[in-house]
């Protein structure tokens, strides 16, 4: 229910900023990033495959974003107990 209000509390900042659109059109590059980055929590949030999105909608993305970077930094960084 609280994921939800915080959606809804976006929708009057999107509506200001298309608002500022009409008035001025060099604001419209304000009004993209906040609209890709409410589209992909929207995804996030009606998704049912990995909780953590689900729960955590844009910030999810960052944690599968390193633990694709895991196994370089695992071989260059850090040593393992069956290691050294």
């Amino acid at each position: 229910m609280r994921k939800l209000f915080i959606y809804i509390s976006m929708l009057p900042l999107l509506l200001i900023i298309l608002a500022g659109v009409f008035i001025e059109t060099n604001i419209i590059w304000l009004c993209i990033p906040f609209a890709l980055l409410s589209i992909i929590a929207i995804y996030d949030l009606l998704q049912k495959k990995h909780a953590i999105r689900r729960n955590f909608p844009i910030v999810g993305h960052f944690r599968y974003l390193l633990e694709s970077f895991r196994p370089e930094i695992m071989q260059y960084f850090v040593e393992t107990n069956t290691e050294g």
